[in-house]
């Protein structure tokens, strides 16, 4: 099948609508990503109790860690892919597939090897209380034992996405969203396995998802089909992908090390703000997702552009973009200020946790926007290849976010808690902006 018919070519036509019709479908598969989350939370929330739900929360940002790396090395690979598929370049497509997967492979191995040797010594960093200590540890070690099934379909629906395939990954992951549900419900209530149950539930339906993402691909893109001679590990595709990997895998991965501080400063607070910071957790990135969606449709859109050498799309894709996070934002932060209460009712019937989560949600809500555009930057500047700014985006984030962390409840004790995020986020946001104006990212490229 010609690979044009599958995907969608974004250096032509009017741009806001492809940055639409690319978007939606990322956004509505990073939610149905963030049911396998919410399942969990919920089943364990209602059918556990308060304190297995502290610990599956705990365990995100330590979860996310080792994930993050990945993440960075598969938008290494989505950029340099866009790029390619903008020029036109065959052979580049199928270098970066080969090259790509041999890097995620190791990765994968590596993740579930690390994760599970070291967390003991996470939980015990991040000051867990003990009494949720040991369903932290068990939730945990599922988790990393299946990692390599969060990894392949996460690096398939990149690859999908950089062709501007976002329809696939969507399907697949509503298929296997709906199978974490059930999994849960009857390893939990049905096989009375507690904690362990929904996390295996998790790993199974990311397994199952990544299995159909593949089954798709291989299908109906020939890409994917390489000759043995093709299968090699080329040293300047792999140079080109890590040129970005890298700097967003450590820049992921120090945001989320910031987050832990955040998070061992919130554990010293008790179970019960460990329980509504998870809460409001869920919720962040539930909203998020208006800016990370148009920042993957953002990144392609410009990747695309810039291999083909049109620059003045890509400017007007900034500004676009830009607008339609400002318009998406309008509805969504409005809409969970007013139903904040009624949001956290939803995981649980703790009163204190439900207070402490509705001042949380309020103050987000309010700083949601500069959320979205502090994500557009990073995204755009990934994907023309301005790697110095995504560093400097980086540590600003990191540092902000670990000040803020332990100045603010120094300064206004648990109050202060609520906007080390926000503060963060803005602070991020005008740094994002002003290397964006400074015009140092029109000289990048990739190829």
């Amino acid at each position: 099948m010609n690979l044009s018919k599958m995907t969608r070519d974004m250096t032509e036509g009017s741009i806001a609508p492809k940055l639409l019709f690319f978007a939606f479908p990322i956004m509505f598969s990073s939610l149905f990503h963030l049911v396998y989350s919410l399942a969990d939370s919920l089943v364990v929330g209602r059918f556990i109790g308060g304190n297995a739900l502290a610990a599956v929360s705990v365990t995100g940002n330590a979860t996310y860690l080792m994930f993050s790396i990945s993440g960075g090395i598969n938008m290494g690979s989505s950029v340099v892919l866009a790029q390619a598929y903008g020029a036109r370049d065959q052979k580049k497509m199928k270098q970066v597939i080969s090259t790509s997967v041999a890097v995620l492979g190791i990765t994968a191995v590596l993740f579930t090897l690390i994760g599970m040797l070291t967390a003991d010594l996470v939980l015990h960093i991040i000051q867990t209380p003990e009494e949720i200590y040991g369903m932290a540890k068990s939730y945990m070690m599922i988790i990393f034992a299946g990692t390599l099934g969060s990894v392949f379909y996460n690096w398939l629906a990149s690859l999908l996405r950089a062709f501007g395939n976002s329809f696939v990954p969507l399907l697949c992951l509503i298929f296997s969203g709906v199978l974490n549900v059930i999994l849960d419900l009857a390893f939990v209530l049905g096989f009375g396995m507690g904690i362990e149950g929904a996390a295996l539930a998790t790993v199974l339906s990311q397994i199952l998802s990544g299995l159909l993402c593949f089954g798709y691909a291989w299908k109906q893109f020939p890409v994917f089909h390489l000759k043995r001679e093709e299968w090699t590990l080329d040293k300047g595709v792999l140079k080109k992908i890590l040129l970005i990997g890298i700097p967003a895998a450590i820049q992921n991965s120090i945001i989320t090390v910031s987050n832990m501080v955040l998070q061992g400063v919130l554990n010293t607070y008790g179970t019960t703000m460990v329980l509504a910071y998870g809460i409001v957790s869920k919720y962040e990135l539930i909203c998020m997702q208006v800016g990370d969606s148009l920042g993957t449709a953002l990144s392609t859109f410009a990747g695309q552009n810039m291999g083909a050498g049109k620059m003045d799309r890509v400017i007007r894709s900034v500004k676009t973009t830009a607008l339609l996070n400002f318009a998406g934002y309008a509805i969504v932060s409005p809409l969970i200020f007013a139903t904040a209460e009624g949001c956290m009712r939803i995981f649980t019937d703790n009163s204190q946790a439900i207070g402490i989560g509705i001042q949380f949600l309020r103050v987000y809500a309010v700083f949601f926007p500069a959320l979205g555009i502090l994500i557009l930057f990073q995204n755009f500047l990934r994907s023309v290849g301005d790697i110095k700014a995504t560093i400097w985006m980086g540590i600003c984030e990191v540092i902000s976010r670990s000040v803020f962390a332990l100045g603010l409840p120094f300064l206004f004790h648990a109050a202060g808690l609520m906007l080390v995020s926000p503060f963060t986020w803005a602070a991020s946001m005008l740094l994002g902006l002003a290397l964006y104006l400074s015009g140092q990212w029109k000289r990048k490229s990739l190829l």
